[in-house]
This record gives C-alpha cells, sequence and structure tokens, in this order.
C-alpha cells in the first residue's frame, strides 16, 4: 500500500509495482482474493511495474484525497488515487 506520506517522495520516472491484479472468474485459486465494490482483487503472481508519469494532485477540502498518474508500457495509463492506493507498493513483493 502507498500512502500519502510515500506518493509525495516519489519522482517523475520511478518504478512501483502493482501488487493485487483485478481477475474476472477464479473459483479454484488458492491467492488472496480481495473484494472491492464490483471487481475482485487477487495476489499477482508476477507485479506489474509502472512508472511515475506526472505530478502528485492534492485536494485542499479533503487532505486525504490525492491523484498520481502512472505508465505501464507504450500505451498504458493509470493513477494511483486514494481509493485503489491498497493496490500499489513501493517494492515487487508482499511484505509480512
Amino acid at each position: 500500500m502507498i500512502t500519502l506520506d510515500q506518493a509525495k517522495t516519489l519522482q517523475r520516472g520511478q518504478v512501483i509495482y502493482q501488487i493485487y491484479s483485478p481477475v474476472k472468474h477464479d473459483k479454484d485459486s488458492k491467492l488472496i482474493i480481495l473484494p472491492c465494490g464490483n471487481q475482485v482483487y487477487t495476489l499477482s503472481r508476477k507485479p506489474y511495474s509502472w512508472r511515475i508519469n506526472g505530478q502528485l494532485k492534492l485536494w485542499r477540502r479533503d487532505l486525504s484525497r490525492f491523484r498520481l498518474p502512472l505508465k505501464y508500457g507504450l500505451y498504458g495509463f493509470g493513477e494511483i488515487t486514494n481509493e485503489n492506493n491498497y493496490l500499489f507498493s513501493l517494492t515487487s513483493h508482499l511484505e509480512d
């Protein structure tokens, strides 16, 4: 999980890892499954590496809210927000 304080120290081009990834249907899996709204997330076998692609956006009215743009590969884009920050990590493996 990437916290707001960690997000403030990240710089453009730095690599972070998506530890959890969405799955559509995985009944027989022995992996950790996290229910999140309408989607289900499971522990990735190989974490996706994302690069920081822009500046951290903070909101004045809600101090816990943030948005950090990301890039994956040539054409993939995404973002870390306060709602999905538990999917990402600074390291490529889960800490115990």
